[in-house]
């Protein structure tokens, strides 16, 4: 369980992440360890002095799971039911580099 290669900073940052996971998600220790050391990194970067950045990153990166298909709902708590529904629907970014879909142009109305 415990690896010595892994920077001993790393294991706190799963772990704050992983509380924060337990209130959207039933099962937070089945996660793809891709995502979660991208929000390890993530959260490394935020300051925190005024507040607690690790619940933002820990919504992010159940709705980012959500989307890429590791979690269903039936693995989330009512919370993460509703953080899900809630941003279903928003659009993702889109790079600056790349014109807009056909189907995010807005339509002209006559």
């Amino acid at each position: 369980m415990f690896n010595s290669n892994k920077k001993q900073n790393d294991v706190l940052e799963e772990f704050r992440i992983k509380a924060h996971l337990r209130s959207y998600v039933k099962d937070p220790i089945i996660i793809n360890e891709i995502l979660l050391q991208d929000a390890v990194e993530k959260l490394k970067k935020l300051p925190y002095q005024k507040s607690d950045p690790t619940d933002s990153v820990a919504r992010e990166l159940v709705v980012e799971a959500y989307r890429s298909g590791f979690f269903r709902y039936d693995d989330l708590t009512d919370d993460g039911c509703k953080l899900v529904r809630l941003n279903k629907y928003r659009r993702h970014p889109q790079p600056s580099g790349e014109p807009a879909v056909h189907s995010q142009l807005p339509r002209a109305r006559h």
